[in-house]
């Protein structure tokens, strides 16, 4: 059951991941400007909103492997307590 509120959670970060990306987007098309100073700092480099959504998706997902990843330690080093 733990596994499966995990996936859950992984699952529904990378959606909101892809929808906080493209809100972005769109408030950038409508002349917007990004708030954060990373992001603000890679669009100007590479020109274009792009960068900014390859970094949040891919910093998003790399909170959720990261997650997924701890959980599975976790769940094998108690498994390899004596006495479980």
């Amino acid at each position: 059951m733990n596994n499966f509120i995990l996936w859950s959670l992984y699952v529904t970060l990378f959606f909101y991941c892809i929808i906080d990306g493209y809100q972005t987007k769109l408030l950038l098309d409508l002349g917007a400007d990004e708030f954060n100073p990373w992001l603000r700092w890679l669009m100007d480099i590479t020109g274009t909103w792009l960068s900014m959504l390859l970094f949040k998706v891919f910093l998003l997902i790399g909170l959720g492997v990261l997650l997924f990843t701890k959980y599975n330690q976790r769940i094998h080093e108690d498994a390899q307590k004596p006495g479980t």
